[in-house]
């Protein structure tokens, strides 16, 4: 069932990518801030969720550079991540796609839509955010301190089934997913590599960003998200000119768990399969 992997190269770092899918047009998924390309396929509800987005375009999936089965070179810029998207396009024969983002990789995919207006028909986010920290100026973030424990956690409790609580609840008791998780995360990158890439997440600030993008853009939202609060969710798509919200009643940030076949639904609607419209 797992596609094959291959290898984008960009200034000497290989990138690893998948294809597949049947649907209408293309579509890159980028993930949150880690991933595995092989054992993401290990999972029922991730494959089953990847497979559902295959039904509706050509997809072209990532690991970002300094995760998974890409050369571990961390902590890696944004604008690098990005120019590493544009080189898996190029591989992939792909000129223009539908860029689709969980968690952080919506971020990615936000910046890559303000920066690649050209090579992108339409933009899905899920549990974006425009900034991890809260600040005097956004109200929105997570407190320092609460990022600060979460530091240590990640330091103590790497390979674990980290923050399975807060990114899905609803599969907090399943004991095949907790094993699941801690296997991707410990595959997915070091402890070492871990604290280096949520330290460049930190720094992360798309606020001056997101009103730059001028492609059609769907922001879905689960609406009890402890992982991207709904606020947050909601202050994302005020700053992208034209986007539309659509608020997910779910308690998961992981778009694969209970609230898999909405997002699902949202994502076709929006790619216009039903009415034939051209955003993908």
């Amino acid at each position: 069932m797992t596609p094959e992997t291959h290898f984008a190269e960009n200034d000497g770092v290989s990138i690893a990518y998948q294809v597949f899918g049947d649907g209408p047009g293309d579509l890159v998924f980028i993930h949150g801030i880690f991933s595995n390309l092989d054992i993401l396929w290990e999972e029922p509800r991730v494959a089953r969720f990847l497979l559902g987005l295959g039904r509706l375009a050509r997809v072209i999936l990532i690991d970002r550079r300094g995760t998974g089965l890409s050369d571990r070179v961390t902590p890696p810029t944004f604008e690098v991540n990005i120019d590493d998207i544009r080189a898996v396009m190029d591989a992939a024969s792909s000129s223009k796609a539908c860029l689709v983002g969980y968690s952080e990789g919506a971020c990615i995919c936000a910046l890559f839509a303000a920066t690649h207006p050209e090579q992108v028909r339409s933009l899905i986010t899920i549990g974006g955010y425009a900034k991890w920290a809260k600040s005097e100026d956004f109200p929105y973030g997570t407190e320092l301190k609460e990022i600060e424990q979460w530091f240590e956690t990640v330091e103590q409790q790497w390979g674990t089934p980290l923050s399975i609580e807060f990114t899905s609840p609803t599969l907090v008791n399943d004991e095949q997913y907790r094993h699941w998780l801690s296997k991707f995360f410990r595959s997915s990158a070091s402890k070492s590599d871990a604290l280096a890439l949520f330290g460049t997440s930190l720094g992360m600030d798309l606020r001056a960003v997101l009103p730059v993008i001028s492609v059609p853009t769907l922001v879905l939202q689960s609406s009890r998200d402890l992982t991207t609060p709904v606020e947050s969710g909601r202050d994302f798509a005020r700053r992208i000119p034209g986007s539309e919200l659509v608020e997910i009643d779910s308690d998961d940030h992981s778009p694969w768990a209970s609230c898999s076949g909405a997002i699902l639904h949202e994502i076709e609607r929006f790619l216009g399969e039903a009415s034939g419209t051209q955003v993908i």
